[in-house]
């Protein structure tokens, strides 16, 4: 695949992701990308939705033969991912702007917002693996159980005090605390069966939260899905499981198993479950089934990601 050098680019930014102001990231984004290369600035409005405005950045960028900017926090890219998969012969790239940004840590792109723009004006595209639930793309994990609860206390909390990690920590200790339910699973990973009671289970497929929650990261060399199941726990015992990862010292916690996955099916005796999702979360239908797609989305990424591993690559 061949992009136009230098390529124009065609932004669309969502104002409410992370803690940064929204206008003074329009106004940065407009200063540092030279008029001549800067396509065409979209603003998600608060009564649009996101896929239909990727659709129209996308065909912009295509027409000019340049690349896709998200501006937005893991949930924004995650929102895009089923379209960007789909048409992926545009080139995309991501200023990020959320809370955690663990898909932009895996993919070497700097958190400060000036230093990654002056960073897109020479970046170069790279293949990154995907994965899917359900046909759904994800680059960061899934977690079914406690997760989607905490995930869901988090946006009630963040909405009244902030978004800030300090305000996303604390609510997740607080939910770990207050909900426990044990389910009972059958897991089919890569062809092989296992029957589970667990309250959590999470398949992650992102390098950067593989190392920051220090566990092995074979799977992940492998181009496999790190798979955890929480063993049933109390209620304190998931609050230091939560405070483990929290820590990245989830290598020490005794009530987890790791399993590596290219497939893996999550049944439960619910015809739906509701599933965290790269920071969101979603009602699936069940079976749940993932899927490990090594040649999946083009990205446009600091030239230092070349010599450093993506997404599921060693």
């Amino acid at each position: 695949m061949e992009v136009r050098q230098p390529p124009s680019f065609t932004f669309v930014l969502n104002k409410q992701s992370g803690p940064y102001d929204g206008n003074e990231i329009q106004a940065l984004i407009e200063q540092t990308i030279p008029t001549g290369r800067l396509e065409a600035l979209m603003v998600l409005g608060e009564e649009e939705e996101l896929c239909d405005l990727v659709r129209i950045a996308l065909q912009k960028a295509r027409e000019a033969g340049g690349c896709l900017v998200l501006a937005g926090g893991d949930g924004t890219i995650n929102a895009a991912l089923p379209i960007l998969l789909e048409e992926n012969d545009v080139p995309f790239s991501v200023l990020p702007l959320g809370t955690f940004n663990f898909f932009a840590r895996s993919q070497g792109i700097d958190l400060d917002p000036e230093s990654a723009l002056e960073a897109l004006l020479s970046a170069t595209p790279i293949d990154v693996p995907v994965a899917t639930l359900n046909g759904h793309p994800f680059v960061i994990n899934i977690s079914i159980g406690v997760f989607p609860r905490i995930i869901d206390a988090r946006e009630r909390h963040q909405a009244r005090f902030g978004r800030n990690r300090y305000v996303a920590l604390m609510s997740g200790f607080y939910t770990a605390l207050n909900s426990r339910q044990d389910h009972r699973l059958t897991l089919i990973v890569d062809g092989q069966v296992h029957r589970v009671r667990s309250p959590m289970v999470s398949a992650v497929f992102n390098r950067y939260q593989v190392e920051a929650l220090n566990l092995d990261s074979s799977c992940i060399d492998q181009q496999k899905m790190t798979v955890l199941v929480t063993r049933p726990v109390s209620r304190w015992g998931m609050f230091g499981l939560l405070l483990r990862g929290a820590t990245g010292h989830l290598d020490q916690a005794e009530n987890l198993e790791t399993l590596c996955a290219s497939e893996l099916t999550i049944d439960t005796r619910r015809r739906s479950v509701r599933v965290a999702i790269d920071g969101e979360t979603q009602r699936f239908a069940t079976p749940l089934k993932l899927r490990v797609h090594p040649q999946g989305l083009h990205l446009l990424a600091p030239d230092r990601s070349r010599s450093e591993p993506v997404n599921g690559a060693g």
